[in-house]
């Protein structure tokens, strides 16, 4: 092969998976559920519908429940800093995220124990594995076979409205406003499972996944793409190259805000908030969220005073944001109004 035939090749194959969209892959993983499942039947968890439905059922008994302590006593929680990025902008990485993403990734238990060799001792993970099985039939009768119409016409109307809202559009968008990076021949798995009798959804992102709990009664997606998003950008966030964290560390650590420091803590779940809460909510909705955006007070006002400035680089510049400007607007005008209610630091 020549120099200029390989070249050829290599411009073609890279202009392909820069051309390429990234797939989002929605579906329903059975593993997962029953992984849920069996954390919520916990003695250390509150009181929830599957605790509920659980101790109603016949399956409340010696057997089941020392299946349940055993699971609980599992050690499965271990993780390791990213020790070359500054501190708190880098999510460290987490087994129990590790294990649930492989649950929604592999087709059945031993695939996900194949896959999982190595991250927890092989007699940890073998009993693990064997308590799912055991609880998959339990779950299957008290959760998913009673909501199981309801949830798959969800399901069904989920994907129509990521396909029709061009759900990857949004993720591109996060893209180039971090100035981060995606392999795109990489999908991003999605897996939702029902919550029935609830009035709220439940949201989580890690690696390449997204997993949420939906109440059954759900009809309008709008609030579940927003947050959805939002928990994504945390993602993209944290793929941000170690010299672009570099960066953005020393940007704040020169700024000569006494509330710099704060603003750098909140930066991750305050841009997350602006760009899901409010810029995908406003683009699906119409009109902007006048609700609270976020639960914690200075997040949702350091959120909704930024947003115009992360409107307009998204909507008017199409590439990222700068990291003097972000760091000086941020520190300068919004944490110091806040820092005058009272704000400890």
């Amino acid at each position: 092969m020549t120099n200029k035939l390989l070249t050829t090749i290599l411009l073609f194959l890279t202009s392909f998976l820069w051309g390429q969209k990234i797939n989002f892959d929605i579906k329903y993983s059975e593993s997962l559920a029953v992984f849920v499942f069996m954390q919520n039947l916990s003695e250390n968890y509150p009181e929830n519908i599957f605790k509920s439905e659980f101790e109603k059922s016949k399956y409340n008994n010696d057997a089941y429940r020392k299946l349940i302590s055993q699971f609980d006593k599992l050690a499965i929680d271990y993780s390791y800093q990213f020790e070359e990025f500054p501190y708190a902008s880098k999510t460290p990485m987490q087994t129990r995220d590790i294990l649930k993403k492989n649950l929604i990734e592999t087709n059945n238990l031993n695939d996900f124990k194949l896959r999982s060799i190595g991250i927890l001792p092989n007699n940890v993970l073998n009993d693990l594995t064997t308590y799912i099985a055991e609880f998959t039939p339990v779950y299957n009768e008290l959760i998913y076979q009673p909501n199981k119409d309801k949830f798959e016409k969800q399901l069904a109307e989920i994907t129509d409205y990521a396909n029709n809202h061009q759900l990857e559009n949004y993720f591109e968008t996060g893209l180039i406003f971090y100035n981060s990076s995606w392999d795109r021949s990489i999908p991003f798995e999605i897996a939702f499972y029902p919550f029935p009798d609830s009035d709220y959804f439940t949201a989580q992102a890690f690696y390449n996944n997204f997993i949420s709990a939906i109440q059954t009664n759900l009809t309008d997606y709008k609030d579940l793409f927003s947050v959805m998003l939002h928990e994504t950008y945390h993602i993209i966030y944290n793929e941000e190259s170690l010299e672009i964290k570099v960066q953005i560390d020393q940007a704040f650590k020169k700024n000569p805000s006494k509330y710099s420091n704060y603003a750098y803590l909140l930066m991750n779940e305050v841009l997350a908030t602006a760009l899901g809460n409010g810029y995908v909510y406003e683009t699906l909705n119409g009109k902007s969220d006048a609700n609270d955006w976020y639960f914690h007070k200075h997040i949702h006002l350091m959120a909704r005073k930024i947003y115009p400035l992360v409107k307009e680089y998204i909507i008017k510049k199409g590439r990222s944001i700068r990291i003097l400007s972000i760091s000086t607007f941020i520190c300068m005008k919004v944490i110091s109004p806040v820092g005058s209610m009272n704000l400890k630091t």
